[in-house]
């Protein structure tokens, strides 16, 4: 289930695969074509509820994000 709260996304097609901010406390990684949860990326709770930018990267074998604290976060997908 998506939440309401929703910051930057990042979409791979070829993959078939997208990822969201929430904005609260992680990233969370969607198959494209039936919106289902395939995995959470923990952040840590934030200082400022502010959007974050996330993306895909090495052609999405990573995901990265930054924080609210001026941290990156790059997580293997």
């Amino acid at each position: 289930m998506l939440m309401s709260i929703r910051g930057f996304a990042a979409i791979n097609v070829k993959k078939g695969i997208f990822i969201v901010d929430n904005t609260i406390d992680r990233f969370m990684l969607y198959r494209l074509e039936s919106g289902q949860a395939i995995r959470t990326f923990t952040t840590g709770l934030v200082s400022v509820p502010v959007l974050k930018q996330v993306a895909f990267g090495e052609e999405g074998k990573i995901v990265i994000g930054r924080s609210d604290n001026s941290c990156v976060h790059i997580f293997n997908k």
